[in-house]
């Protein structure tokens, strides 16, 4: 019988091709002026000249002693502290659109000790795509919108993830969290922090929590209870945070997002620990706290909450547009068939959808032979339709 051309959606996760990627980021840290210091945006008792919570040690980011001193256990409950403004902004050149590319955020870190702490959130490290910033930026005037709660001066948040470092052990010890939107507004929410009465007191700039609200004004606690699609978070299956310095990559897909990490820090060994799908509102479990699927993302906020420590020593950001390729549907005369796919670099994960190529999401490899082309044996047309498969690229392939 003759080849039938299916037509499949190509997804490059992270190093990509430099013909299929566009590198938006390439950080090494020998200074911060390309990112947005909002700890320079508040007062603080022990605040440097520079007005900066964070220094350059060999080419590493991190919090300053004096830094540190501002954040304490509850950076949110004081005006002598940074109130959760120990944070790095860096908008993109343009906005990403969500459904035709990936984001993949890698980068380098590690604690300079892990805490005796239920859950690591008083020693953390978190990533937060920013959506609607206001028109004219981030205004980074001393004080002259912490206290202005008039409009969303800080943007707001679309998609995070947070590393705790704790030392514990069991269910929750150091797990990292994948989450979306955050606070009580359904297009997410970066907090503001109230009295007793309700009253809000200071805006939390580079704090974002669980959609739902925060703990501290009476939400949901991220981490505890049941993960998506009970809750708008997933957590890792095992604690991430080490001394020692380990890769981690951020994953933004059309429909899912993910973390891997390298703990070997040889940028070969990858694991993926954390993986949420991003379905459309439409298709979104009805559970989901205030769901939302954004439509773009402008840019990203490093967020370090450190009772102690953490270094960060390289953030490298790439966008790889979705393409589509060929592949052919060759049938066989009991009615099976085989999908055939052209020579492509690194290890693949084939799938299928049951209807469209929206509601794809999960991993069916990885599929990791050693010939080409690749020849995937699948079940009766009847069955399948060769227009729903996919494949894409493991992040973890440069």
């Amino acid at each position: 019988m003759k080849p039938l051309l299916a037509t499949l959606g190509l997804f490059l996760g992270g190093l990509a091709t430099a013909t299929a990627s566009q590198w938006l980021i390439e950080e090494n840290f020998s200074s911060l002026d390309a990112w947005d210091d909002l700890s320079t945006a508040v007062s603080w008792v022990g605040q440097p000249a520079s007005g900066s919570a964070f220094e350059i040690v060999g080419n590493t980011v991190q919090l300053s002693a004096a830094g540190i001193a501002s954040v304490g256990l509850r950076p949110w409950e004081s005006e002598t502290r940074s109130r959760s403004f120990t944070a790095l902004d860096r908008r993109f050149a343009e906005p990403l659109e969500h459904r035709e590319g990936t984001l993949v955020v890698e980068f380098r870190v590690r604690w300079h000790s892990l805490i005796d702490e239920i859950r690591g959130e008083w020693n953390r490290v978190g990533i937060t795509l920013v959506h609607d910033y206001p028109e004219d930026g981030l205004d980074l005037t001393r004080d002259d919108k912490v206290y202005d709660f008039s409009a969303e001066w800080w943007g707001r948040p679309a998609y995070q993830i947070r590393l705790r470092g704790s030392d514990t052990t069991g269910f929750n010890a150091a797990t990292a969290l994948l989450m979306y939107g955050g606070g009580y507004a359904r297009e997410g929410e970066f907090e503001i922090y109230y009295d007793g009465s309700g009253n809000p007191l200071w805006w939390l700039a580079g704090f974002s929590s669980t959609a739902g609200g925060s703990a501290s004004n009476g939400g949901p606690s991220p981490g505890v209870g049941d993960p998506w699609p009970h809750n708008g978070w997933v957590r890792s299956s095992r604690g991430l945070a080490s001394t020692q310095w380990q890769r981690f990559r951020y994953v933004v897909a059309p429909h899912y997002q993910e973390l891997w990490i390298n703990a070997a820090d040889d940028g070969v060994h990858w694991v993926r620990d954390g993986f949420m799908p991003l379905p459309e509102e439409e298709k979104a479990p009805e559970t989901a706290p205030l769901y939302r699927y954004f439509d773009s993302f402008e840019g990203l906020r490093l967020y370090f909450r450190g009772y102690d420590n953490v270094s960060m020593d390289y953030l490298h950001a790439s966008w790889v547009p979705e393409k589509p390729f060929a592949a052919e549907w060759i049938a066989h005369a009991d009615g099976s068939a085989r999908l055939e796919f052209p020579t492509l670099p690194g290890h693949l994960y084939w799938t299928e959808a049951s209807s469209d190529l929206d509601e794809w999401q999960a991993h069916s490899g990885p599929w990791e032979g050693s010939g080409w082309p690749l020849s995937v044996e699948v079940a009766p047309p009847a069955a399948h339709d060769a227009r729903f498969y996919r494949v894409r690229r493991d992040p973890y392939d440069n």
